[in-house]
C-alpha cells in the first residue's frame, strides 16, 4: 500500500511538472457560435474558477479540438440541435481524439430534441424529456468525490436534468436523477477520459441543504481535466492520471517550434 502511495504521488507530480512547461491554453470549451446556452454565462464562469480567467479557450462547433488536452462540449439549450449534428459528424474524430489521450467533457442538457434517443460516442445515448426531466440529481457511492469543496451531493433545479444518459458496460455513473438514470457517468477509453452528463446549466440548479450545484460544475470541470482524480474507482484512478501525463506531454511536443 505504501509502494502504491508513492507511485501515485510520483505521477501526481509528474504531470504537474509536466503542465508546468505547458505554456499556452491545455484547455477549451465548445458551444454555438455568438450565444451561450440558456443566454446564461455560468459555463464560462466555471472554466474560470476550474482553469483561471485567460488560461482557457472558447470554440464555436467545428472549430479543431486537437492541440488541447480537456475539452468540454455543451449542447444545453437551443444549442442542442447543432451539438446533435456536429457528434453525428465527427463521432470518428471525436472518439479518436479520446482513444488517443485527450479528455472529454460531453454535456448534453438539449432543448428541441423531445422524445429523442441521440447517439453520443463509443455506443452511448442521450435521450431528451420523459424520465430524463429531472428536478433532483443526487451522487452515487461512486460520485461522492465529486462534492469536495462545498459541492454536497444533492441539488434540485427546474431543471436540474434534461436528458438520460444511456451508457454500455465499463461506464461508471456519477450522478443520478429522479427516476435514477444516469445523469453523469465516465469511462477510460485508449490512453483518454470520456465524461457524459444530461445537465441543465448552473443557473437552473438550486442548493439542497446548502449545497453548491456551481462548484458541482467546477468540480467536474476539475475532474475530466485530471485534478479531481479521487472522483475515479479503481483501476481508473491510475489510468486517468497516465493519460492525463500523455495528453500533456504529447501538448507539449506539438507546442515545439518546427513541430
Amino acid at each position: 500500500m505504501k509502494i502504491k502511495t508513492l507511485a501515485f504521488a510520483a505521477m501526481l507530480a509528474a504531470v504537474a511538472q509536466t503542465q508546468a512547461s505547458v505554456d499556452v491554453n491545455g484547455y477549451a470549451y465548445m458551444s454555438a457560435a455568438g450565444a451561450e446556452p440558456w443566454n446564461s454565462n455560468s459555463n464560462l464562469a466555471a472554466m474560470d474558477a476550474a482553469f483561471g480567467a485567460g488560461k482557457w479557450d472558447r470554440l464555436d462547433f467545428g472549430d479543431d479540438i486537437a492541440p488541447y488536452m480537456m475539452v468540454y462540449i455543451d449542447g444545453s439549450a437551443a444549442a442542442g440541435v447543432d451539438f446533435a449534428s456536429y457528434i453525428d459528424a465527427n463521432r470518428g474524430a471525436l472518439e479518436s481524439y479520446v482513444t488517443g489521450g485527450g479528455h472529454l467533457f460531453l454535456n448534453a442538457g438539449t432543448w428541441g430534441l423531445d422524445g429523442q434517443t441521440r447517439g453520443l460516442l463509443f455506443g452511448a445515448t442521450t435521450t431528451e424529456g420523459g424520465s430524463g426531466y429531472s428536478a433532483t440529481g443526487q451522487l452515487t457511492t461512486a460520485g461522492l468525490p465529486l462534492s469536495a469543496n462545498g459541492a454536497g451531493t444533492n441539488w434540485s433545479g427546474n431543471w436540474f436534468a434534461h436528458n438520460a444518459i444511456g451508457t454500455g458496460a465499463g461506464f461508471t455513473t456519477f450522478i443520478t436523477g429522479a427516476s435514477q438514470d444516469a445523469v453523469l457517468a465516465g469511462r477510460t477509453f485508449g490512453d483518454g477520459y470520456l465524461l457524459l452528463a444530461g445537465q441543465a446549466s448552473t443557473n437552473w440548479h438550486a442548493s439542497v441543504n446548502g449545497s453548491n450545484p456551481f462548484q458541482l460544475r467546477v468540480n467536474e470541470l476539475s475532474f475530466i481535466s485530471g485534478s479531481l482524480t479521487s472522483a475515479v474507482p479503481e483501476p481508473e484512478r491510475c489510468a486517468l492520471m497516465l493519460s492525463g501525463l500523455a495528453a500533456l506531454a504529447s501538448l507539449a511536443r506539438r507546442r515545439q517550434p518546427g513541430l
